[in-house]
Parts: structure tokens; sequence; C-alpha cells
């Protein structure tokens, strides 16, 4: 299976070719030879990092903020997208070389072959003398031929993990297994908290916890100058949960009716219609202001008084973490593994989804002027550990780790049995998560079928059709089936 520098883009597209629909077969072959752990040791100089895109989002604005800070510490740096720039990207540093290559979606629409993304990685890796490939899209289904094609190359691959490791199974079902094995390849995965750290170390994957870098242009906002809460993200109704500031708005304004909320940031079509929609049907529209997407962190937070957070889950928030730098007391739904939040100071935690506790948690900051200013100061307080210094140092401990090649290997054989536990563990839980939902669907289109075969089969004595009459014990079982369907 060794692969020829001389013609790798040929030499992956053919693998590719042959195992796209089945990855995990040779992900297994892989592992078996060790082929990918091979690397000759070679000192890093040039750093490219991947993203599909430069805009848009926390895991771009982290790109832009680490750049710098590569620069920095004396890396030359390029920057590899799927997009061609946009007028809303984040600024760039100056020195920085961005390339587009062949985007997923051309690749799984037949637009082009994965051979020609190959292609165009290897004459980027030449051109530009990488050393490491820092890939930023550990979602991305393609991510496997990536990295395939780097270590082909004799260079470095490193993923940064932007999700939580729950997420897997919130978006992706069943791919835990696939992912846990796909990591040992790489020659680090980073991630964003101890705890997911700690997640992947039970798979034997050497994985290094290194927190996002903060923009050093925030400043403390001053108490006089605060007046707005503001919610900050990409309008995901998954992750995010945009829709849950509107019932918690609703019995916030009922002691403060003048109070606004601004809300930064954009999404689909069909989401900025549903929470516009939603916003007018409350009557909310003075209350609740979408601002659009914004760029500037001084100016989403230079009149924050207080940050309200409705995500279901985060990894590392930079929202948060922006917002702490300037002193915004913070409440949100609780999530007691962001490194950011462990410490319990400065903000006001409650259950998922309570909205009736979120919205007495503003109030309670709002009607009491010692609190919100001693939350601000621990705001503040609670960030003290996360410097430029410490994160550069983490950075460069982990290049150093690859150059020495000091720890290549060791760590990833230490929890090999606690590994092949969880590798059985994940793979019968998969499967009977599989025959569960098989058997859920199967009922559920059973259950539909009698329900509408019932109302088909009903007399109308006035000939104009049936009229699905919401209540009693048909009625609603059709109403939700059918809205559930469409």
């Amino acid at each position: 299976m060794r692969i020829k520098s001389s013609s790798v883009a040929t030499d992956i597209e053919k693998l590719y070719n042959q195992y796209k629909d089945h990855s995990i077969d040779l992900i297994e072959e892989f592992i078996q030879s060790g082929e990918l752990n091979r690397n000759k040791v070679r000192k890093i100089q040039t750093i490219a990092l991947f993203y599909n895109r430069f805009r848009n989002g926390g895991v771009e604005r982290v790109m832009s903020l680490l750049m710098p800070f590569y620069i920095e510490m004396g890396y030359k740096v390029v920057l590899v997208t799927e997009e061609n720039a946009t007028s809303d990207d984040y600024e760039m540093p100056e020195g920085v070389t961005r390339y587009t290559i062949c985007d997923t979606q051309s690749i799984a629409n037949g637009g082009c072959d994965y051979g020609q993304r190959a292609q165009q990685l290897v004459d980027i890796i030449e051109h530009e003398n990488i050393d490491i490939l820092i890939n930023h899209q550990s979602s991305s289904p393609i991510m496997f031929w990536d990295m395939l094609t780097a270590k082909a190359k004799g260079i470095y691959c490193i993923l940064v993990k932007h999700e939580l490791f729950t997420q897997e199974n919130t978006y992706f079902q069943s791919y835990t297994e696939q992912y846990s094995k796909m990591f040992l390849l790489f020659d680090k995965i980073v991630v964003l908290s101890e705890t997911e750290k700690m997640f992947w170390k039970v798979y034997g994957i050497e994985a290094e916890y290194i927190y996002n870098p903060i923009n050093e242009c925030n400043r403390v906002i001053p108490m006089q100058e605060r007046k707005n809460i503001v919610w900050v993200g990409r309008f995901d109704m998954k992750q995010k949960r945009y829709i849950d500031v509107v019932p918690i708005m609703k019995e916030v304004i009922e002691e403060y009716p003048d109070i606004k909320l601004i809300m930064y940031g954009k999404g689909s079509s069909v989401d900025k219609k549903i929470i516009s929609e939603e916003i007018n049907q409350n009557g909310l529209e003075d209350n609740i202001i979408l601002a659009g997407y914004e760029t500037s962190v001084e100016k989403i937070y230079k009149n924050a008084r207080i940050h309200l957070v409705t995500s279901a889950f985060e990894s590392f928030p930079m929202n948060i973490f922006e917002s702490r730098v300037s002193g915004i007391p913070l409440v949100l739904y609780e999530m007691p593994y962001l490194e950011l939040l462990k410490d319990g100071k400065g903000y006001i935690g409650v259950e998922y989804k309570d909205y009736s506790a979120a919205a007495k948690g503003i109030i309670k900051i709002l009607s009491d002027k010692e609190l919100e200013e001693k939350m601000s100061e621990d705001a503040i307080e609670s960030i003290n550990g996360f410097t430029k210094t410490d994160l550069m140092n983490r950075w460069k401990t982990l290049f150093t780790s690859l150059e020495t090649n000091s720890c290549k290997g060791k760590e990833a054989k230490v929890d090999c049995d606690m590994a092949r536990i969880f590798d059985v563990f994940i793979k019968h839980y998969n499967i009977s998560r599989e025959k569960h939902n098989a058997l859920v669907e199967t009922y559920d289109e059973q259950t539909l079928e009698k329900l509408l075969s019932f109302v088909k089969n009903q007399k109308d004595i006035n000939g104009r059709g049936v009229v699905i009459y919401p209540f009693g014990k048909y009625g609603v079982h059709i109403a939700k089936y059918l809205e559930k369907n469409n």
C-alpha cells in the first residue's frame, strides 16, 4: 500500500474510487500496516491552515486570530479554502497567501473528481514548501483523503476538532466508530477542552487540549455605556437555538418593557424568516433587533449589558470568550464541560430550554447593580489564565514533539486495552440504535398509513371532501403525523 510521492494525486484518486463508499476498510488497512505513522522527521517552517471558507463563523474567526500568532512565532502561513474570497471574510494578516481548491460539494455532485483536489493540494505543498497541514474541518466527509494526500507528501497532518465529541451522535449518528479509527492516523488532534481530550485518549488517540486565541483589541466596557442584551452566533436551530430568545425575552419585557436584545449573526433565508415571523407574532419587533452579520467584535459588545447564549452545546465558543474579556455578565444553558466556565464565575447557568429560568437570570442581573458589577469583574478574572504566552507555548510544544518524534506512537499504546473495550461498545451501541431506528420508522409508517386510511374511509355527507379536525382520539394523532411528514 506504499504511495509514491511522484504520483501522489493519481494514486490517491485510485484509492478514492476504490474505497470512497467504504473508507473505513482502507482506514483499517492503514492502521494495521502502520504506513501513515512513518513520517520523516522534518523541521516545521511553513504552516498551511485549511477550512472550507473564511467568513461567518467561529472556526473562521479562530483561524484569523491564529495566523498572526503563528507568524509572531516565526512561521510562514498559508491559507487553503474551498470558497473564493468574499467581502465579508475575516481580515487576513499581511504576508499570508490564500489558495482555493476543488470544493467537497463539487466532488459529491461529480463536478470534479477527488484527483483534481489531491493534485491541487500536492501543488500547494510543493510550491509553498509546506511542512504541516492543520485541518480545521473535522466534519468533512473527505477529511481522511486530504490527510492521506498530505501524509503521502511526507508532511505532518494535524486535525483541530472544533466540535464537541457528542456532536457525532447529534449530527452524524454512527460515525464515532469511524472517527475513532481515523483520528489514529493523524499526527495529533487538537481539542478544545480537557474533557474532550480525555474522551479521545480513551481510544488511544494523541489528543492535545489547546484553547482558542483571544482578540487583543477587546476592551472592558464602562458600566455607564451598557444598555442592551446581545445574542451572537450563526442562525442554526439545532445547536445555537436562536428561536429560544423569543420566549425568554417575552418574559423579560414584562419587568423591563424598554429593554432590547440585539441579535448579531445570520443564517439561511429560511432561518431568517422563522425568527422574523416569531418576533412579529409575539409583538417583540421593538425589543428584538436583527442586526445582521458583524465582523467587528468591539461594535458587537460596546453597548452590551448582558450576553445571552441559547446554544444546546459548544466546545470553546469565541462569543463567550470575547464577551468575558469585555466584562459582560452571561446567561446561558448549563455547559459544565466548557473550560471558560469551569470556575463558575461571572455567569448564570440554567437547564436546557428552561426559558423562564433564563429570563429570571436576566431580570436578576438587570435589577441588581452590585451583582452586575461583581459578575463583570468575575468574568474578566475568569479568563486571566488564557494568555497569549501560554497559548504560544502550547503550540510550540506540539510542533516540537512532532519535530523530535519524541511522543510518536507512545501515548497511542497506553490505552489500547481500554480503546478496544470502547470500540466494541460503540460498535454494538450503533448496531442496536440502527435496529431501534428501523423499528421506530416502520412503526411510524404503519401508524400513519392506518390513520390516513381511517380518514379516507370517512363519509362526508356534504360532498365537500374530508376536513381533519385536530382534536379527539384520531384527530390529534393525525395532525401530529401530518405536521411531522409535511
